[in-house]
């Protein structure tokens, strides 16, 4: 397996994981989450590692919508469409207009950081209204909310994962090789399970 697949790979996983964590706290089967990890996750990974890794984005968000947040196939499609796109938007306005991933060093920089979510996440909530009122998922009457929702979701979710993930990664400088996926998995199906375990009711 190549570098690229392999990135891909932990990716969608850690993609996945943190969907898993979000549908555990703050989501129910079927409905948007009010907490979204994985946004910051994606955001994180693009600025890193850049776009080609974008297919580990869509996978792994078809898979934990599907999966753990039980929407129908087309739904989840729809969804995972919504959020990588959102992804690649913001990533790619970050580096074009606030430096990248060195976007936390100036207050100019942070206020356009905040600027591009606020913008970006229009695209996500946009694409996902569409793709869930088209399989009656919502009704139309339920738009307005549903959207705002969805929106605020993924501003919430990338100001708050975004920072820490973007400074945690920067100081720890990793060489993605081999041992660097292993523990990436691990920490990712680490947090499915306790995530699943203690709000899911998978404990006694």
């Amino acid at each position: 397996m190549n570098k690229r697949l392999l990135m891909i790979l932990v990716v969608a996983v850690l993609y996945y994981a943190g969907g898993a964590l979000g549908l555990a706290v703050g989501g129910t089967p079927g409905h948007v989450s009010l907490f979204w990890p994985s946004a910051g996750i994606a955001l994180t990974a693009l600025l890193f590692w850049g776009n080609r890794v974008w297919p580990g984005v869509l996978v792994g968000s078809l898979l934990v919508n599907f999966t753990l947040g039980r929407f129908d196939l087309i739904s989840a499609l729809g969804i995972a469409i919504g959020h990588t796109a959102e992804a690649l938007i913001a990533a790619r306005l970050m580096k074009k207009v606030a430096r990248g991933s060195d976007v936390f060093n100036t207050a100019q920089d942070i206020f356009k950081f905040i600027l591009i979510i606020v913008t970006s996440s229009m695209v996500s909530a946009s694409i996902t209204a569409v793709a869930l009122l088209t399989t009656s998922t919502w009704k139309l009457a339920h738009l307005p909310i549903g959207w705002s929702l969805a929106w605020l979701s993924s501003c919430a979710s990338y100001l708050l994962v975004t920072p820490l993930l973007v400074v945690w990664v920067s100081r720890l400088q990793w060489k993605f090789d081999l041992k660097m996926t292993v523990e990436l998995i691990c920490l990712a199906l680490l947090t499915v399970v306790s995530s699943q375990a203690v709000f899911q009711g998978w404990l006694p």
